[in-house]
């Protein structure tokens, strides 16, 4: 079983080998190197990352959010985008203005889709979602259409929305401006809920432990889209939760 990162030894207390009295460079002590600055993303980084932000008065940064479609009509064409989060930051973290390159470290996405008319064909291989990133212009451009989704922070007390999220509601969202990656993160494959009530559900974990952190520099997007075009008939709605936390 894997470790809990809160139950991991903390770097002042670890038994690994780090080097101490000896010559040349500081070695790296659990993925972390002594005296540098900012944090590793590994398994431990998270509650290092909460310590550091603790010794620098900052709250907590982490938020979550969930966003229903509308009912998504047949048809669905290839790359028709349902669900977007784009990372608007421009600024450095407060009180740490040397720090100009945040990131967005999206832990956790869960998709879960129930069908509602029935497909043309209860089974049809190749019909799935995709997660993919997205690259847009420059500037505050977001993708439109749809409904806008909001991140809840997860401390009451922050004063900061980490992003921008759109949520289809009977079509794909409108991307001007916006390319989709040829490459795909993952995939959410619908070929077996073609019946009406049929129900799927995935969840993908970015999180330091299962996964490297999916990370969002600032200005890019994440997007869900039809990673082949739909069934003539057929329709569908999902809800898509996801956890991220904003990192120096």
């Amino acid at each position: 079983m894997v470790p809990s990162p809160r139950n991991l030894p903390s770097h002042s207390s670890c038994e690994c080998d780090s080097g101490q009295g000896r010559p040349g460079p500081a070695r790296t002590c659990c993925g972390l190197t002594p005296g540098q600055p900012g944090v590793i993303l590994n398994a431990m980084a998270y509650s290092q990352l909460y310590d550091d932000y603790f010794r620098r008065s900052q709250s907590e940064r982490g938020q979550s959010g969930a966003a229903l479609t509308g009912t998504i009509a047949a048809g669905l064409a290839a790359n028709g985008v349902i669900w977007t989060l784009r990372y608007p930051e421009t600024t450095p973290m407060p009180s740490a203005s040397r720090l100009v390159n945040k990131r967005l470290c999206v832990q956790r996405i869960h998709v879960h889709t129930v069908t509602g008319t029935a497909f043309t064909t209860a089974v049809t291989l190749g019909r799935h979602l995709k997660l993919v990133r997205m690259s847009g212009p420059a500037g505050t451009s977001n993708p439109s259409g749809g409904a806008a989704w909001t991140p809840v922070r997860k401390r009451s007390d922050g004063s900061e929305t980490l992003a921008v999220g759109r949520i289809a509601t009977t079509g794909a969202l409108t991307i001007t401006g916006f390319t989709l990656e040829s490459n795909v993160i993952q995939r959410y494959l619908m070929s077996a809920v073609g019946d009406s009530g049929a129900q799927y559900d995935e969840v993908w974990r970015f999180d330091g432990v299962e996964a490297d952190p999916l990370i969002l520099l600032p200005g890019q997007a994440l997007a869900i889209a039809a990673g082949a075009e739909f069934d003539a008939a057929g329709t569908f709605e999902a809800d898509i939760s996801c956890d991220m936390v904003e990192v120096p």
